[in-house]
């Protein structure tokens, strides 16, 4: 019976052993990074995995960079936590290889690896220096393709303190500063419907009332003579709108800039600029929506920010000398 029970044993050892290798194997394939990862960067290797990409795909790219041992492996993790709707796209950083269920983990996850990077984005920023502030912080942002994204919403580009991955398309900056926009200026709906003037109108006059003026009570009675000279038919002459197109700052123009005329002169046309000039904050958009009633009909600012009002253009012309000149 001894001899009859080693050879039945005998089988089942080979299955043993057979079994034994065989889960060896999955589990050094599933649990086990791959050999061989290197790189010449020395912060790792980035992978950019685009919007729409398959599992197969994503296996693809990562096994091409040794970052897994095996694409099918990582398309069966993948099928089997349903993680197929859940790829996050954008670009990773892979500091080393890692394990099927680790990297199936960090794709499904959005675990990107970079660390996000802080800007902040003044009030009264045009267009162009957002841009060049992106450029300087993020080394992989293109200034033409966000300037092209952002060409029609001068003044819908909220100015606020930013968390961006330097692997975040310019797109997706784009569309979270927008985004912001709404969210901030959500309160400020019914303002929006009540008003006299159009949307762009408004966002146009807060941009105005950004440059030209700095406290929140300037900024309210600023926007009263403002709209109430195109009530009445009366030129804006504000400097801020020539700086912007010029591209230089109100107290560098020239009276030569003041004579040549052009859509953004708003000493030699009447009404507002086409665009907005600047990316105003949420008290110069509540300025505009809200003007205080005054008196005045001229107002000017020093370098200090100090405004001055007046209700006559003698008077206006005397606290041009005494504070300007």
């Amino acid at each position: 019976m001894e001899f009859g029970q080693r050879k039945v044993n005998k089988p089942l050892r080979v299955i043993l052993v057979i079994g034994g290798i065989i889960l060896l194997y999955l589990v050094f394939l599933f649990a086990v990074p791959p050999l061989g990862f290197d790189t010449q960067n020395p912060d790792g290797v980035y992978i950019n995995i685009e919007n729409g990409m398959s599992a197969k795909q994503v296996s693809e790219l990562l096994y091409k960079n040794k970052i897994i041992s095996s694409p099918i492996a990582f398309v069966s993790v993948v099928s089997i936590f349903g993680d197929e709707n859940n790829i996050s796209s954008g670009v990773y950083l892979f500091r080393e290889g890692l394990s099927i269920f680790a990297a199936e983990s960090k794709i499904a996850n959005g675990e990107y690896g970079i660390k996000s990077k802080k800007i902040t984005i003044p009030e009264g920023f045009n267009n162009i220096q957002i841009a060049d502030r992106l450029e300087a912080n993020l080394p992989r942002f293109n200034k033409n393709t966000f300037l092209n994204l952002a060409s029609t919403t001068e003044g819908y580009l909220y100015p606020e303190t930013y968390f961006f991955l330097p692997s975040d398309s310019e797109s997706v900056i784009y569309k979270k500063m927008r985004d912001t926009f709404d969210e901030q200026t959500r309160t400020l709906v019914l303002d929006f419907e009540k008003s006299k003037h159009s949307e762009s109108d408004i966002i146009i006059m807060a941009s105005i009332l950004e440059r030209e003026v700095r406290a929140v009570e300037d900024k309210k009675t600023v926007s009263g003579i403002l709209w109430n000279r195109i009530r009445i038919g009366m030129a804006l002459q504000v400097d801020a709108t020539l700086a912007y197109e010029r591209n230089k700052d109100s107290y560098t123009l020239t009276t030569a800039d003041l004579r040549k005329d052009s859509s953004y002169n708003t000493y030699t046309r009447k009404g507002l600029p086409p665009t907005a000039i600047s990316n105003p904050g949420f008290d110069s958009i509540q300025a505009a929506l809200n003007p205080t009633n005054n008196p005045y009909v001229y107002f000017l600012t020093d370098r200090e920010g100090n405004v001055y009002y007046a209700k006559t253009y003698e008077e206006h012309l005397r606290n041009k000398a005494k504070y300007i000149n």
